[in-house]
């Protein structure tokens, strides 16, 4: 991983259940469907050893290859907020662990999405949460055609890049 132009050796863990695949040059992870990964700073158990960048005035840089991911699925990045009480690394696999997130990127072929959950006052109420209209995302200012399979700007049959920025003044 890059960080601040400098490459660094991450660590992950991954759900018990299931297996993550690191290429043989090790600059790159393939997540498999349903699945998720807890990115490391060190490869240790436990919330202080969680990746915790400061993302103000950052970005986060991926490649993402969608075209495999059905149309009722999504493919997910997101920044969470771990704080060793009410959200934890044990946490992350239950149903509803209360933790603020940023939904970095939650995307199909069809749609891309973004959006903050606060979960104000430690709870994760209708009000902290959003709708995904993943198909209408994006239509109306780049055009219907402009993302998806064979898309005019985003072609989603092929690996495209991704940058987040966290703008700050």
């Amino acid at each position: 991983m890059q960080v601040d132009g400098s490459y660094r050796t991450m660590h992950f863990r991954s759900q018990d259940w299931s297996t993550i695949e690191v290429d043989a040059d090790n600059n790159r992870v393939h997540v498999p469907n349903n699945n998720s990964m807890l990115l490391k700073s060190q490869a240790y158990e436990g919330d202080t050893y969680a990746y915790k960048p400061y993302l103000r005035g950052g970005s986060i840089e991926f490649t993402v290859d969608l075209s495999t991911v059905e149309c009722g699925c999504v493919a997910g990045v997101y920044a969470v907020k771990l704080d060793s009480v009410n959200c934890t690394e044990n946490t992350l696999t239950t149903e509803n662990p209360q933790c603020q997130t940023i939904d970095v990127m939650q995307a199909n072929p069809y749609g891309f999405n973004m959006s903050a959950h606060p979960c104000n006052n430690g709870t994760c109420d209708a009000a902290s949460q959003c709708d995904y209209d993943m198909r209408d995302q994006g239509k109306e200012k780049y055009g219907e055609d402009a993302y998806g399979p064979s898309g005019t700007l985003i072609d989603t049959d092929q690996p495209f890049h991704v940058k987040t920025e966290f703008l700050s003044d």
